[in-house]
């Protein structure tokens, strides 16, 4: 007989897989065989695991006749209980308990059997757990308690059970929520009635002060709402900000839950954030005005509704406000009015609506500034022309004396510039620093504000206090195109500012040596020397800028060559002068003789002569030592001169290294704040666009129609949510769209309503490029979602492509990755027309593709609205985990925490998917060694995409700092890491987008292609969750 405990895929045993697919014989021959029942898989799982999880109940029974352990644990602190709990399947349920199954048992997140069974809405099996005495109390690491559990769910039949085994509502979790809060906010009426009928407490508060009212008025359920209103919940709580149930169902829009409220005689003069006009929804603040709410009311800043209305740019709420007379020139904290909000937004037509109603045009702020300073500087040209057109004086100057146009011509925008000098902006004003437009331009480098400026005559001659001219500027700071610019116009090279100073000692100075071959080909003067007596050459090697050194001697060593030439001639002349010259004068004759004296007289002379050239000699000699000393004494001064210069020398140059490595370090943030501006701008376009978006209602016999009642010809995927069918024929409502998909609800499909209303409200506010866009809906009696037939998935054409098509390129798998982050970086980052959204369930499969490889992403059924994320809130908190296996993060299955994070790690496994070619499990098994970096990524990728080593360790690392570090703090943001692909895509000369003029509404598959729409849930044989699903 073979070997019965020999293992295949995964460290299966046979009896593992027979006992998983449920054949008794099998079962039964190889237990007759010794078997082991004890053997584990990879993950943990014992046979019994297997067979209870899938509900098999004779190979249950075979099992437990033959001993297996009840109490065995998978990976996840799982016993077979949990599984067969958690899948529903009662019989199975009963034979473990029969054989003493631990019902107390806890996974390694706290969970109990019976939490998995009231979370899933089996009553069945929570009916038998109770039975045996189940903890209805028992508590998970979040402080859930099963109640919990089946009530966020919605779960009425578990609800049921549990509150007639006296399950606790009162219970707190470790956020403070009490069952009643979890329904509430999800909207699940039925256990809302069920836990009020046993007087759950309406007035119990989370840590965040939140009471269920606050909970169900915040997300808008009507329902829920009316059922706490009628057992008299209290309209006047407060939440740790300070809002009511009347703040959070206005300040969300929620027109239903806020006339509930009112009806209820809800306090409409409560103070807090005045989010109703923040967020802009109209009727809400229709509603409130119909109630006579305080128009001038104060919120945060001092800021009334106006200001928050204008401030957001929502037109719809600043026309109902200046309806009802809401002040215009009403002052913030800060001295902001509604105008200087709205114009330094730039929502024209927010301004305009202001200036119909005669918002002043010469308010000033607390620093002095204008509107139209405000919308100047930043570029908003629209605001800035409407301003003009009622007279906003251009010439206004804030404290610091700078006009509109000098903060339009700092910040480079070009359009506001224009139009300011339109209107005869003074291009020579000065602020408090002497600073003209032209030195603000020049000094930021700003070259269409430049030539602007100068196409309009501005004094390239101008000084600002310090003397410094534009050029002295641009010159400063390395603006090369500044500075050609305005040597084009002539600007003066040789100007000093009060230290002496060239513009070419500037650009020296600071080592831009662009700047300085502009200079030096305008004839800069190399030979002039500041007030310290120093050339620009001395400046450059005083600061070590060696090539600019070198650059500047060279162009003196040119200039000075023929004024060499002149002097070596004029010495040859006097050379040849002295030559020639007449001879020297003949000496003169000697004096005549002394009169003879005695010999007496003589010697006394002599020795008297003698002793006074002695004196003389010796008052030489203290003289001569006299200055000797003090010229060592001066010698050993300036020792000390010299060696205390050298220091100070060498700290200016430290100080000047540290200074060019912070500037270094400075641009390069700058650099990089730039063009996340840019990516911002473009999605802020994107969300615009998105709200001028339409998306159709379809009516069921329309689609009906298209898909020849939904016959199976026509069906071409099959998922959690439903079937997918091809249209055969266009869409009347969609006259201009090719091929579609129709995803329908099957009536026992794995997702519901919840998920088809999730996907409508997600995909009616977001627009982008890579996201799979939605084109119609319908909501009769079957609910169907209708978008664009794509050509397949990004996982089909890596792991397992079909016989007819060829696995994707290394390049192409970088492109889909590419395009789905970008995707996932707009759908993170909260714009005027939406709040941050996340996917929740990113895999390759999700990611489609059209016939000319651009992919999109799709499917955000199971996406979460997150606005809680823009307060600076870092993640949120669940119990019910959503996600498809493989790419649920670790941390997220650990405390029930999401964020962007947990995309940002389902990203990094589809990446990695793509480098191996192999499924999620098993592609991080086979890059453990080289994610742990002791193996070269080349080593395990996959060979027919023929990835280039670099590129491979290149989106390695990409990986690595999105799924493998173990702490949040350490992941990389997905912002980075679409920066990081970016530049490898640009690198490599990869497409950059979306390409060959395909539209989200074109059709962009042939016929034969396949959609890939298809819904990966934990559904295995009709619904069962497989062990390995957490």
């Amino acid at each position: 007989m073979e070997d019965m405990t020999g293992h295949v895929k995964d460290g299966r045993s046979p009896l593992y897989l027979v006992a998983r697919n449920g054949h008794e014989v099998a079962v039964r021959l190889l237990l007759e065989n010794n078997a082991d029942t004890a053997a584990r898989d990879n993950h943990g799982f014992s046979p019994l695991h297997a067979a209870a999880g899938y509900g098999h109940e004779d190979a249950v029974r075979l099992l437990l006749e033959n001993n297996a352990d009840t109490t065995a644990r998978d990976d996840n602190g799982a016993s077979p209980l949990h599984w067969a709990a958690m899948n529903g399947h009662e019989g199975a349920v009963r034979l473990l308990l029969e054989k003493n199954a631990d019902t107390a048992a806890k996974n390694n997140n706290g969970a109990s059997p019976l939490h998995w069974a009231a979370m899933n809405g089996h009553e069945g099996a929570v009916r038998l757990l109770l039975e045996k005495n189940a903890d209805t109390a028992a508590r998970n690491n979040n402080g859930a308690s099963p109640l919990h559990w089946a009530a966020m769910n919605g779960h009425e039949g578990a609800v049921r059970v549990l509150l007639e085994k006296n399950a606790d509502t009162a219970a707190k979790n470790n956020n403070g929520a009490s069952p009643l809060h979890w329904a509430a906010m999800n909207g699940h009426e039925g256990a809302v009635r069920l836990l009020l009928e046993k007087n759950a407490d309406t007035a119990a508060k989370n840590n965040d002060g939140a009471s269920p009212l606050h909970c169900a008025a915040g997300y808008g359920h009507e329902g829920a709402v009316r059922l706490l209103l009628e057992n008299n919940a209290d309209t006047a709580a407060r939440d740790e900000d300070g809002d009511s149930p009347l703040h959070c169902a206005a300040g969300y829009g929620h027109a239903g839950a806020v006339r509930l409220l009112l009806e209820k005689n809800a306090d409409i003069a409560a103070r807090n954030k005045v989010r109703e006009s923040y967020n802009g929804h109209e009727c809400a603040v229709r509603l409130l005005l119909e109630k006579n709410a305080d128009i001038a009311a104060r919120g945060k800043h001092g800021r009334s509704p106006l200001h928050w209305a204008a401030w957001n740019g929502h037109e719809g709420a600043v026309r109902l406000l200046l309806e009802n007379n809401a002040d215009t020139a009403a002052r913030d904290d800060h001295g902001f009015s509604p105008l200087h909000a709205a114009a330094g937004y730039g929502h024209a037509g927010a301004v305009r609506l202001l200036l119909e109603n005669n918002a002043d045009t010469t308010a000033r702020d607390d620093n002095g500034a204008s509107p139209l300073h405000w919308a100047a500087m930043n570029g908003h040209a629209g605001a800035v022309r409407l301003l003009l057109e009622k007279n906003a004086d251009t010439a206004a100057r804030d404290d610091n004396g700078a006009s509109p146009l000098h903060w339009a011509a700092m910040n480079g925008h070009e359009g506001a510039v224009r139009v300011l000098l339109e209107k005869n902006a003074d291009t020579a004003a000065k602020n408090n620093d002497g600073d003209s437009p032209l030195h603000c331009a020049a000094g930021y480098g700003h070259e269409g504000a430049v030539r602007l400026l100068l196409e309009s005559n501005a004094d390239t001659t101008a000084r600002d206090e310090n003397g410094a001219s534009p050029l002295h500027w641009a010159a400063m700071n390395g603006h090369e195109g500044a500075v050609r610019l305005l040597l084009e116009k002539n600007a003066d090279t040789a100007a000093r500012n009060n230290d002496g100073d060239s513009p070419l000692h500037c650009a020296a100075g600071y080592g831009h040596e662009g700047a300085v071959r502009l200079l030096l080909e305008n004839n800069a003067d190399t030979a002039a020397r500041d007030e310290d007596g120093r050339s620009a050459l001395d400046e450059a090697r005083r600061r070590g800028h060696g090539a600019v050194g070198e650059l500047l001697r060279q162009a003196a060593a040119a200039a000075s060559r023929p004024q060499q030439a002149l002097v070596r001639q004029g010495g040859i002349h006097r050379a040849e002068a002295q030559r020639d010259g007449p001879p020297a004068a003949p000496p003169a004759p000697p004096p005549p003789a002394a009169a003879l004296k005695t010999a007496e007289d003589e010697a006394a002379a002599e020795a008297r002569r003698l002793g006074e050239e002695v004196a003389r000699e010796r008052e030489r000699r203290e003289a001569a030592e006299g200055v000797a000393r003090q010229a060592g004494e001066e010698l050993a001064r300036e020792r000390e001169r010299r060696e205390a210069a050298e220091e100070v020398a060498r700290r200016l140059g430290e100080e000047v290294a540290r200074e060019r490595e912070g500037r270094e370090a400075a641009e390069e943030v700058a650099r990089r704040v730039e063009e996340e501006l840019a990516r911002t701008q473009q999605q802020l376009d994107a969300a615009q666009q998105a709200e001028q978006r339409s998306i159709a209602v379809i009516s069921i016999a329309e689609l009906r129609n298209a898909t020849d009642s939904f016959s199976e010809a026509n069906q071409i995927g099959q998922g959690g949510f439903g079937s997918v069918f091809r249209t055969h024929q266009p869409l009347p409502s969609l006259p201009h769209s090719g091929p579609c998909a129709v995803k329908r609800l099957d009536a026992g499909g794995m997702q519901g309503h919840a998920e088809v209303h999730a996907e409508i409200r997600v995909l009616s506010v977001c627009w982008h490029e890579h996201l799979l866009p939605l084109v119609g809906f319908c909501l009769d009696a079957t609910p169907c979602l209708v978008y664009p037939l794509m050509a397949g998935n990004l996982e089909s054409r890596v792991v397992d492509p079909p016989r007819d098509q060829q696995r994707f390129s290394w390049q192409e798998r970088v492109r889909a990755i590419r395009d789905a982050t970008r995707a996932l970086v707009y759908l993170h980052t909260p714009l005027a027309t939406k709040s941050v959204v996340l996917h929740r369930d990113v895999k390759p499969s999700n990611i489609l593709l059209d016939a000319q490889g651009n992919a999109k992403l799709a499917d955000v059924g199971l996406a979460r609205e997150a606005p809680e994320l823009q307060g600076g809130v870092t993640h949120l908190t669940t119990q019910r985990l959503i996600g498809s296996p493989g790419f649920i993060d670790p941390l997220y299955t650990q405390s029930g925490r999401f964020s962007e994070l947990t995309d940002g790690y389902a990203i990094g496994v589809s990446l990695l998917m793509c480098l191996g070619g192999r499924s999620a499990v098993a592609v991080v098994d086979r890059f453990g060694n080289a994610l742990e970096g002791s193996a070269r990524a080349a080593t395990v990728t996959d060979p027919s995409a023929e990835w280039p080593p670099e590129v491979a360790e290149q989106a390695l690392e990409i990986v690595r700092g999105l799924m493998w570090r173990q702490t949040p703090s350490r992941r990389t943001r997905l912002s980075e890491a679409l920066r990081l692909l970016e530049d490898m895509a640009n690198a490599q000369g990869l497409r950059p987008g979306i390409t060959d003029g395909v539209d989200d509404n074109s059709s962009v598959a042939d016929e034969g292609d396949h959609i890939a729409l298809e819904h990966t849930f934990v559904a295995i044989n009709h619904g069962a969750r497989h062990p390995t699903n957490n």
